[in-house]
């Protein structure tokens, strides 16, 4: 008796794929071989590979949002989100690719547009008590200045994965972080 895949079970195959060798890699083929099957529930369940290529983008969102960047916790969840994005480009090479320099989403310091939503990213940094006396508007500012740092040490990481220790990279999060954060606060 065949077993049917549906399409979660596509798509987390799909994932994995992406995951494992970029979205360069990604085809029919791909899939069904992750799957041990044929490329025809592929196609059943995403109707083309387009469709299927959003769904993961969309599932990636997710899964970095929940795994790197937001902090259930509230103990420095802003140093948490910087470091999250750094471990994200550590751990998940071919994830950070896809969302962060591929062109696959936008992000518009000017207008406000992340590739996570950005009330997620304020309401996060809203636990960190450095962060709570900050209007709404400076805590975007500092959002989009050490998003800015921590992204050129993400590129950073992507192209010599083992040229910084955990150590420097946390440093230099808080040292640029509470230089940031200042600047913030005498501006009011």
């Amino acid at each position: 008796m065949k077993t049917k895949l549906t399409k979660e079970v596509i798509l987390n195959a799909a994932f994995n794929v992406v995951k494992k060798s970029g979205m360069k890699s990604l085809s029919a083929r791909s899939v069904a071989n992750e799957l041990k099957s044929s490329t025809q529930p592929v196609y059943t369940a995403f109707g083309n590979m387009k469709s299927l290529e959003a769904e993961i983008v969309n599932k990636a969102i997710k899964y970095v949002a929940d795994k790197y960047l937001l902090s259930p916790n509230s103990k420095n969840s802003f140093l948490r989100m910087g470091f999250g994005y750094l471990r994200l480009a550590m751990e998940e090479r071919e994830l950070f690719i896809l969302l962060y320099t591929s062109g696959n989403r936008i992000i518009n310091f000017e207008k406000d547009e992340y590739p996570i939503e950005i009330n997620l990213l304020i309401n996060n940094m809203k636990k960190t008590k450095e962060l709570a006396e900050l209007n709404e508007n400076q805590l975007k500012n500092v959002l989009k200045n050490m998003w800015i740092y921590v992204h050129g040490l993400a590129s950073l990481i992507i192209s010599d994965p083992k040229g910084m220790t955990t150590k420097f990279l946390l440093q230099s999060l808080s040292s640029m972080g509470m230089a940031v954060i200042e600047y913030e606060r005498r501006k009011k």
